[in-house]
């Protein structure tokens, strides 16, 4: 219970120690050390279905399309089927999917929209239609490898951390890095931000924990918001690649 610390639910996966693991419905889907990629049933209280170990070894897991989990592994992204007939292979996307241009370093899984976000050992991001693998956005390099993202699409905000310590701020919309510094010396490692994305919360290498105001929402009073996102799934036309930061 989150009102009052106590334990609510314990549960033995049986697969060994886990990566990762996220909710879908009533399930959670998992990957383990070992390369299984699984669902347990949070009312049965059992692994419904697991695959054998993949290679390359799945790092993120976030839930996908039907019965299917998206998986992030070192190198490369794709899905797994979690039906009655479990994958036995990291599938890609599709014949034109996404694939990283260099080592993953950063993922993760916007609910809202349902975006998947990858982050590169050469400081690119990619914001990805998570059913599909398709590209809807590219910010280009923000400096260093990228340890996080966050984005407020109601502020056209997108937040890179980086390996090298910094926070880089960009808009969505025309592409423009708005501000970047050193937020911690040695690295960011942890980057969060809060629903009406005000304020951000980072801990770096430094052993400290540090919490930040924005005022970018305060500096575009006249911004339409998330409408004038035209590449946001529902919102607009989208183009083939969308909009490319730095290449418009």
């Amino acid at each position: 219970s989150i009102d009052d610390g106590a334990l609510s639910k314990t549960f033995q996966v049986g697969v060994g120690p886990l990566v990762d693991l996220d909710f879908q419905k009533s399930s959670v889907v998992f990957a383990a050390q070992s390369g299984v990629v699984g669902s347990f049933n949070l009312n049965e209280l059992r692994v419904t279905v697991a695959t054998p170990p993949l290679e390359p070894l799945p790092a993120r897991v976030f839930p996908g399309p039907s019965d299917q989990a998206i998986v992030v592994a070192h190198n490369v992204c794709g899905i797994v089927r979690l039906g009655r007939k479990a994958s036995t292979t990291l599938e890609p996307f599709s014949s034109k999917g996404f694939q990283p241009p260099s080592g993953v370093t950063h993922a993760g899984y916007h609910r809202e929209h349902k975006i998947l976000s990858v982050g590169c050992e050469d400081g690119t991001v990619f914001l990805l239609e998570a059913s599909k693998g398709r590209v809807l956005y590219q910010i280009d390099s923000s400096g260093g490898p990228v340890s996080g993202f966050v984005m407020a699409t109601k502020l056209r905000l997108g937040i890179v951390s980086t390996a090298g310590g910094h926070l880089v701020f960009w808009d969505l919309l025309t592409g423009k890095q708005l501000e970047r510094f050193v937020a911690h010396q040695g690295g960011v490692k942890q980057l969060a931000i809060n629903a009406n994305g005000r304020n951000l919360i980072t801990s770096g290498a430094d052993g400290q924990i540090r919490f930040w105001e924005t005022s970018w929402g305060a500096a575009q009073p006249n911004s339409g918001g998330i409408k004038e996102l035209p590449w946001l799934p529902g919102i607009g036309t989208l183009g083939s690649l969308g909009k490319l930061f730095g290449k418009g």
